[in-house]
């Protein structure tokens, strides 16, 4: 029995969650026409290279492929597509080229590589499908002209626990259904690794008390984050794109304040988005005020899924947001405020008044003193720094 489980899907209907992009596949492929190619996209374990197995076991096609574990160079991949694109096969005229995990050959590295797939994708009688994780990736801009996006959304648990349960059936094996489910929800919806667990408790014969599944969360960044709610309007991908961002709210805020406009370039879908941004914001300040901290629900919502469905087309633009400059000037602004803050309560403190009264009273009127008298300078014993940010602020 093979730990991986690898008798792989014979029928695209065998695919499991994925049935808008199975449907593309299979026009693609089965109406196929030389200079454009298929790009498929998405997570670990969703399908992805199954799908394409699948399809070509389905109408007996022969399959070729060149994957990221054969840490192919530039010369290297060249070197395979000319001769598995030049070449009619021995034992059957139809055939489908696959480059599995093109972002991680070694020859993408550069834009170099990625202009010779795309090359031979224009020239190709056959079909050249490409998979990869991240077709955001500005070295695969060549690939991407010319050929046909396919996304794959992430598995949700109950998807998964169908293809560990037609596993099972096929290698007529059994095991408590509770240990399935649980798997099933503990993979991160990666399909791969939950065939791996279970491979593993069904060798072990565990029981359900005995199981422990490592919980595979992957530790998303703000811009993993902006990637799903931006570039997809697929709920399976957009929401909980926040849910293990090591962010608070209001850091989330700044970052789409910041990054819409750079990615929405439809006024009509920018309107839309802030729109979404601002109602989310007033939900946070009512929490902020009176503690309705059911509410925090409805920011997450409208600022998933608010701003993902606020667009009518996806954007092609390449994702390089940008952190916040609000909160280099919120950072600059508290520098400031310290600073002065020091000053008045010395001033407060010599004139013995509060200091609400020295700042609104005493210290505008002796602000130009404050740079030019030495006497006063040393009564209050104002630093150097303080000094030159007083002088700042006469400037």
């Amino acid at each position: 029995m093979n730990p991986f489980f690898a008798s792989k899907p014979e029928k695209l209907a065998q695919i499991v969650g994925q049935d808008e992009a199975l449907n593309e596949i299979n026009t693609f492929l089965s109406n196929f026409k030389s200079g454009k190619g298929l790009f498929l996209y998405g997570p670990y374990g969703v399908g992805k290279t199954s799908s394409i197995y699948a399809f070509a076991k389905e109408h007996n096609i022969e399959l070729l492929e060149l994957n990221a574990s054969d840490s192919r160079n530039q010369g290297q991949i060249e070197e395979f597509l000319s001769n598995v694109t030049g070449q009619m096969s021995l034992f059957n005229p139809k055939k489908i080229i696959l480059l599995d995990e093109v972002d991680g050959l070694s020859g993408m590295k550069d834009r170099g590589a990625a202009s010779v797939i795309a090359k031979y994708i224009e020239k190709s009688k056959f079909p050249i499908v490409v998979t990869g994780l991240n077709v955001f990736d500005s070295k695969l801009s060549p690939v991407k002209k010319v050929c046909k996006l396919v996304e794959f959304s992430l598995l949700d648990s109950k998807s998964v626990e169908i293809i560990l349960g037609n596993v099972l059936k096929k290698e007529n094996l059994k095991l408590d259904e509770k240990i399935v489910k649980k798997i099933s929800l503990e993979c991160g919806g990666d399909a791969r690794a939950a065939l791996n667990d279970l491979f593993c408790f069904v060798l072990s014969e565990s029981k359900l008390e005995d199981v422990e599944v490592s919980e595979r969360r992957r530790t998303p960044s703000m811009n993993d984050a902006l990637i799903r709610v931006f570039k997809s309007t697929n709920k399976d991908i957009f929401r909980g794109a926040y849910d293990d961002i090591d962010e608070d709210l209001d850091k989330i805020f700044l970052w789409l304040d910041e990054n819409l406009p750079r990615e929405y370039l439809e006024i009509e879908d920018l309107e839309n988005g802030f729109e979404n941004l601002a109602l989310a914001n007033r939900f946070f300040g009512r929490i902020n005020r009176w503690q309705y901290y059911r509410f925090y629900v409805y920011c997450y919502e409208l600022l998933s899924a608010g701003i993902a469905l606020a667009k009518k087309v996806k954007y092609s633009v390449p994702p390089k947001y940008k952190e916040p400059t609000r909160i280099l000037r919120y950072w600059q602004a508290n520098m400031s405020f310290a600073k002065r803050k020091v000053i008045v309560e010395k001033i407060a403190a010599k004139m013995h008044v509060s200091y609400k009264k020295a700042l609104k009273l005493i210290y505008p009127d002796l602000l130009n003193a404050l740079v030019n008298d030495k006497r006063l300078v040393e009564e209050l014993d104002l630093s150097d720094d303080e000094i030159s940010w007083l002088k700042k602020k006469l400037n």
